[in-house]
């Protein structure tokens, strides 16, 4: 149990760390690369969102699309 603490710490501050070098990478764009920024947003939305639900779902992340027919699931 110790280590999966660990490990879930440890994944947590990995995801902090890419949101911060994302975020500096999205500061430091050039302004008329307004794709590169969006894609860059997108990313960091989506590093978020994962870090939130590592916090809230003791260190899982939800899936967003779930696809399937009755009880089949596609995934």
């Amino acid at each position: 149990m110790e280590n999966v603490v660990l490990i879930v710490h440890l994944i947590l501050a990995l995801g902090l760390i890419a949101v911060v070098l994302i975020g500096s990478f999205i500061v430091r764009a050039d302004p008329a690369h307004r794709t590169t920024r969006l894609g860059l947003g997108l990313i960091l939305g989506g590093a978020i969102g994962n870090l939130i639900d590592r916090v809230f779902y003791d260190g899982l992340v939800v899936d967003f699309l779930d696809f399937g027919i009755g009880a089949a699931r596609f995934w």
